[in-house]
């Protein structure tokens, strides 16, 4: 896509998994993806509690594309996964938040100082969300694999109790990771952004 249409670039996600953590890490312009992942439909995206920004998506029929619009989708169109294509709606659709992302005049030099460093700040608190979020994702799967075992066998005790530890720490690091994207928005916020 980036080949294709000058300007644009472009983060892979083969996974929602993958995906959620860059939403929550990271500030783009659109989100632009196909009806389902591996993991899961990409509507679930739309469920995070942090601000999605215009959610394009491709489907193969109209019956997907209803879906789609009908979970919040700002944009769902039936296309072929051309990357000429799809570079060139997601560059239609998004051209007026691109063009209004451009950077303002240079501001003095001790603000564009403070700027970059809490662009810097910004950028490790990205990071930061983003390593949290990738073994969070495996903890959240794996207490889920030990709910329906736990299902199957519910005279297991410890098997209860370890999954009652484990949503309690995966509700902790969510409450932490939440934290930490509440201080990089107000960074962002301060920086204009």
């Amino acid at each position: 896509m980036e080949a294709a249409a000058a300007g644009l670039a472009v983060t892979p996600c083969d996974t929602l998994v993958a995906a959620r953590a860059h939403l929550v890490g990271t500030g783009f312009d659109g989100v632009l993806a196909a009806d389902t992942l591996s993991d899961g439909p990409t509507a679930s995206l739309l469920e995070l509690d942090v601000h999605v920004p215009p959610f394009l998506v491709r489907v193969d029929d109209a019956t997907a594309q209803a879906e789609a619009e009908r979970a919040g989708a700002a944009l769902a169109f039936v296309a072929a996964p051309d990357p000429r294509v799809l570079a060139a709606i997601a560059l239609w659709r998004l051209e007026p938040t691109v063009e209004a992302s451009d950077p303002s005049p240079a501001a003095p030099a001790e603000a564009a100082g403070q700027s970059e460093a809490l662009r810097e700040v910004s950028n490790e608190l990205a990071h930061i969300t983003h390593s949290l979020n990738n073994p969070l994702a495996v903890i959240v799967g794996n207490a889920q694999l030990a709910r329906e075992l736990y299902a199957a066998a519910p005279e297991d005790a410890m098997l209860g109790e370890s999954l009652v530890d484990m949503e309690a720490a995966a509700k902790e690091l969510i409450s932490l990771v939440e934290d930490v994207q509440a201080i990089r928005r107000r960074i962002e916020a301060k920086r204009g952004a």
